[in-house]
């Protein structure tokens, strides 16, 4: 298939895109090629019609492996073969063969040595390929508070899996700590997902799996936002185990990097444990010393990043902490966080913040004795489709809250709350 003078000349220039184009003139469709070679049909599509190039040694040598592709005619290196798949011969012994027996155990030690650090250093995963996958981790990370669950989770799997191949690959201890802490990081947001879509099992694998690519890369903070996550975990249901919840923060925050967004999240997720146990001294305690971390906090660059703790959101948090513990502080902080959030001109999309202080803003008004403009802010929440199933506890709250008054608006916040139930919530 590649013998024709003007396809070799193509894979000499690694040309990829043009290689693309000549196998689907041979009747090779996009699939096909994804499935060959590992890339997924969009990449294929961009690769082909040159949007994109592939540079990425470790992602020539799959194309070449992949579409059956003689390694020479893309300029790649043999592994262990010559052209014609002889082995190298054994490297000869420097010297004249006059040498002592003394001195050519010390040139047998000195070419030990060599060869020790070639194989450290030899490597079949390319620093572009740990960018990428770094790179789309905080892609997905950012996107969070705006992609619908599902989505994200299947983007975050398709990152995870190419993970997987990475493992097994040749490549030097800088590089596979690189690969453990990635990966540590997307199951880690695999796992967030999954408890946002009410999916325990999927979510207790998935924090399992972050738990040891953490320990083997001695990642603090992967650590303690893996405790943070199950703290948060047990707090978004309806009656959740609140004392457990408060522990992990507390072992969260003993094991982040002082200062870190880990650390100052786990403090936030404290407070809110002591707000579910109505603990008022306590949860007044731990929002005084979440607020003395965020006041010399910097605005990350990409605020929206789920695990840059951006101090903006330091109102919404102490909107909700205050709504959960019955303070009746909650309704100024959830309106200032509203009007804040409508206000943003950063670019940056909070859909989700958005109709949670929505739902802090219902629950404090109920407490108000307001429950006509609870009814309204709950509906504006509901209907924005951006509650997720792991907080629809929350919408039910004060749903029930507002039925309990007996006022007209009761009925339709009802109507609308069941017409827009996520499908795995009872």
């Amino acid at each position: 298939m590649y013998d024709g003078r003007p396809i070799r000349e193509v894979l000499a220039a690694r040309d990829i895109g043009a290689v693309f184009r000549f196998l689907k003139t041979r009747g090779m469709s996009r699939a096909a090629i994804a499935a060959a070679t590992g890339l997924t049909e969009t990449r294929v599509r961009a690769v082909a019609q040159g949007k994109q190039q592939v540079t990425s040694y470790e992602v020539l040598e799959r194309i070449a492996v992949g579409l059956d592709i003689e390694r020479g005619l893309l300029g790649l290196a043999y592994t262990g073969a010559g052209p014609q798949g002889r082995r190298h011969p054994a490297s000869p012994k420097v010297g004249s063969g006059q040498e002592t027996d003394g001195e050519a155990v010390v040139e047998d030690e000195c070419l030990d040595a060599v060869e020790l650090t070639r194989r450290v250093a030899a490597s079949d995963v390319s620093a572009e390929t740990l960018d990428m996958l770094e790179a789309a981790f905080d892609d997905l990370a950012t996107a969070y508070g705006a992609a619908r669950p599902e989505d994200l989770l299947q983007r975050t799997r398709q990152h995870l899996a190419y993970v997987v191949r990475l493992v097994e690959a040749r490549k030097t201890l800088a590089q596979h700590r690189r690969l453990l802490v990635v990966g540590g990081w997307l199951s880690l947001l695999a796992a967030t997902v999954s408890i946002d879509l009410r999916r325990p099992a999927a979510a207790g694998a998935r924090l399992g799996t972050a738990q040891q690519l953490a320990e083997h890369a001695e990642h603090r903070e992967i650590r303690a936002w893996i405790m943070e996550t199950q703290a948060w975990d047990r707090l978004n249901v309806g009656v959740g185990d609140y004392v457990a919840a408060v522990e992990l923060s507390q072992r969260a925050q003993a094991i982040a990097p002082r200062g870190s967004s880990a650390f100052v999240q786990a403090t936030a997720q404290e407070a809110r444990a002591w707000a579910r146990m109505r603990r008022q001294a306590e949860t007044r305690e731990a929002l005084d010393r979440l607020n003395d971390l965020v006041s010399s906090l910097p605005v990350p660059e990409r605020p929206e990043h789920h695990y840059r703790y951006d101090p903006n959101k330091a109102i919404s948090y102490t909107a909700t902490t205050l709504a959960w513990a019955g303070d009746p502080a909650a309704e100024d902080y959830a309106r200032t966080a509203i009007d804040a959030l409508r206000a943003a001109n950063d670019g940056a999309s909070r859909p989700r913040r958005v109709a949670l202080a929505h739902l802090d803003l219902g629950l404090a008004l109920l407490a108000a004795g307001q429950p006509d403009e609870a009814a309204f802010h709950a509906l504006e929440a509901i209907s924005s489709g951006r509650v997720v199933p792991s907080n629809w506890w929350r919408v039910d709250q004060v749903v029930s809250g507002v039925a309990s008054t007996g006022i007209p608006e009761a009925q339709e916040l009802r109507e609308a709350s069941e017409s827009h139930r996520p499908a795995n919530v009872a």
